[in-house]
């Protein structure tokens, strides 16, 4: 009797333990994950304040014509407090709330809607480490091949690094954003599925994700999934259509990585319905996107 009287105490105990858990998991989602409810309010607010400073600032530059806070200021304030920044920006056109779970950032200029078009630029955010973030084009921006010819290539040779960080780095910043880029070193990563040479690690400033990376910062096909804009579309770039099998993925593209494919002239690419294809397909294939990454430092 003893046994049961305290097997059943036991029994309430844990079912109320479960229930508190429940409570607290649901205390804590609603604090965004901050400690307590004071440090919420407080981060809260100082982010109105920064807000508020900031569309006045783009508001000031508007009116004489610098832009110089249509990223800079912005960058500082949205990469800093990224969570917070997402409630209380929303009405700041330059400055998307989310994409995805991803924090987005105007940055750039980049024809879109035509080749006479040149747009404002939006960027994922994939990594913050506090001094500098690391970016990719929310949207895919160009139709260029891997590589211009029909060879053995890797990242470090390929026509589309060279193209990348010399026509595309001088077209879509100014002399000002392009300070803002660092060089960094691209590591020379394998293809995780096949043997072949992912050749020498580079530096460049711009430069595209590998198969390890993309895996890493989008965990999931859907995520993976891109489409292009009007005139990565008019260069050539594969759509995938409403009709029949692409009838889910409709305004897709397939667009590049850095990594080698199964076999030396081939390069590692996403498809249209965000699977990572590892054994790649013809580096002079016309037809996949462009989706440059690169660093910008948060402190320039």
């Amino acid at each position: 009797k003893e046994k049961k009287r305290l097997d059943g105490e036991i029994s309430e105990i844990t079912t109320g333990l479960k229930q508190l858990d429940l409570k607290l998991t649901s205390a804590r989602e609603q604090l965004g994950g901050f400690e307590s409810k004071a440090a919420a309010d407080k981060a809260l607010s100082t982010a109105r304040a920064d807000v508020s400073s900031l569309q006045n600032r783009i508001n000031e530059s508007a009116l004489t014509g610098s832009g110089e806070y249509n990223y800079n200021q912005a960058l500082r304030v949205l990469l800093t407090k990224p969570r917070v920044f997402q409630f209380v920006s929303k009405k700041q056109p330059l400055l998307a709330p989310s994409y995805k779970g991803f924090v987005t950032i105007a940055f750039g200029r980049y024809p879109q809607a035509s080749k006479n078009e040149n747009a404002l630029i939006e960027w994922l955010v994939l990594k913050n480490d506090g001094s500098k973030a690391l970016l990719i084009s929310k949207y895919a921006l160009d139709c260029i091949p891997y590589n211009r010819s029909s060879t053995s290539v890797t990242w470090e040779t390929c026509s589309l690094r060279k193209w990348l960080n010399g026509t595309f780095l001088d077209a879509a910043f100014s002399e000002s954003e392009r300070a803002m880029i660092p060089s960094v070193t691209v590591s020379a990563d394998k293809n995780p599925s096949y043997s072949t040479s992912p050749g020498n690690s580079t530096t460049d400033q711009v430069f595209l994700l590998s198969i390890t990376e993309v895996n890493k910062y989008f965990s999931s096909n859907s995520a993976r999934q891109c489409q292009g804009t009007a005139y990565c579309y008019a260069q050539g770039a594969f759509e995938a259509d409403a009709q029949g099998v692409f009838g889910a993925d409709k305004g897709n593209c397939c667009w590049w990585l850095r990594s080698p494919g199964n076999y030396q002239p081939y390069a590692a690419y996403v498809n249209y319905d965000g699977d990572v294809r590892a054994y790649g397909n013809y580096v002079y294939r016309d037809d996949s996107a462009v989706r440059p990454a690169l660093w910008i430092d948060l402190g320039s």
